[in-house]
């Protein structure tokens, strides 16, 4: 999926058994809901979540960003 500069909120479950964008939604207000098998411990979870969303969107790693929420479960992310 190609995107051109998009902006999205994203919930984040770290520690899970496996990785994986989730179909279902459980908020209104979040765009995407992800677990991550990395550790909230030493930025591992963000590195591991900009690589599946960047797989995910079909784009390089350097084209997704954390725009806020670095230490938080809810994200802003920016994906050009």
């Amino acid at each position: 999926m190609k995107i051109k500069m998009k902006r999205i909120k994203v919930k984040v479950h770290p520690n899970k058994n496996e990785s994986q964008i989730r179909d279902k939604i459980s908020r209104e207000d979040i765009d995407v809901e992800v677990d991550l098998k990395a550790k909230p411990v030493d930025n591992e979870a963000n590195k591991e979540l900009i690589s599946l969303l960047a797989k995910y969107y079909n784009v390089p790693r350097t084209a997704v960003s954390i725009v806020s929420g670095n230490k938080g479960r809810i994200k802003h992310v920016e994906i050009r």
